[in-house]
């Protein structure tokens, strides 16, 4: 069973791994994202929050 994380208020959520990164604009390390071109993007994360309100990893 994988632990709880625990989140604080506009704490940075780093995903360690990623499906799709495309430019590599994303830095799995730290959690930032640079473009390469001006633009506007979109990010989506969906997750399953468990009764306890609690998000697994």
């Amino acid at each position: 069973m994988a632990r709880p994380t625990v989140l604080s208020s506009g704490q940075d959520v780093v995903f360690p791994t990623v499906d799709v990164n495309e430019g590599q604009g994303y830095e799995p390390s730290s959690g930032k994202f640079t473009t390469s071109i001006p633009g506007m993007y979109l990010f989506s994360v969906q997750y399953c929050v468990s009764t306890s309100n609690q998000v697994k990893s």
